[in-house]
């Protein structure tokens, strides 16, 4: 027997909290594109903020799990076409690879701009709403 989760009084909806905190997420990344600049392959610390730096503060700030970032970092992988969790390269002097290398390559390709990553921001978190939404159902 299955249940109707829109007709059982109390029942949670599965990631529906999640992917509601994803795209707060999200949305405030843009926000700090937008309010302290975007930058691309820096080295040394900066107030401007790249795509990956951008959804980490976003985490960072409110103090979200880390369950809830991995839900936004699934919906930007999707939307970029990239695996959420990379790969150790041979070369790679890092025992556990930087989570955001896919995010900080993409961000840092030749050309990029940013236009493109808050139009890719954007896209993940409509994508996020979109898949809260259907967790109700």
């Amino acid at each position: 027997m299955t249940r109707d989760k829109q007709t059982t009084p109390g029942k949670d909806f599965v990631n529906l909290k999640e992917w509601q905190a994803a795209g707060d997420i999200l949305n405030r990344a843009i926000e700090l594109v937008n309010k302290n600049g975007w930058q691309q392959g820096e080295v040394l610390p900066s107030s401007k903020v790249c795509l990956t730096t951008a959804i980490e503060r976003a985490w960072q700030e409110k103090k979200y799990s880390l369950v809830d970032f991995n839900y936004a970092r699934e919906a930007l992988s999707k939307i970029l076409k990239v695996p959420r969790d990379p790969q150790p390269l041979p070369s790679d002097p890092l025992a556990v690879p930087y989570w955001g290398r896919h995010f900080m390559e993409w961000n840092d390709a030749p050309g990029r701009t940013r236009e493109q990553v808050i139009n890719t921001l954007k896209a993940a978190l409509i994508l996020a709403n979109e898949l809260a939404e259907k967790s109700k159902r």
